[in-house]
């Protein structure tokens, strides 16, 4: 099961902008916290991976860094699972939610 995040109103932004007006039935790239990869390569990815300005990759390592976890991006199934494939490559822990 998971969660929505309340106090993250970018990452709700993003939720009703994938989902046409409302929240459910769709699918959640989660990012999971490592003690592998420096904070800075972890914002970089974000950066490549889904085009986010410095400012939200950063937040977004923040909350992993801090929680363990993180939603990076909310979007269709097919798109999560190839962005979860290429954060993988890079090293980083991810998976694919569906809420």
């Amino acid at each position: 099961m998971s969660t929505i995040v309340t106090d993250r109103p970018d990452l709700k932004n993003k939720v009703r902008d994938s989902q046409g007006g409302g929240v459910g039935g769709g699918n959640q790239v989660v990012l999971f916290n490592d003690d592998i990869n420096p904070f800075d390569y972890v914002v970089h990815c974000l950066m490549n991976v889904f085009q986010h300005p410095e400012g939200v990759a950063l937040k977004i390592t923040e909350e992993a860094h801090h929680k363990g976890r993180a939603i990076a991006e909310v979007e269709e199934a097919d798109k999560a699972r190839e962005h979860v494939q290429q954060l993988f490559g890079m090293g980083l822990m991810a998976s694919v939610e569906s809420f």
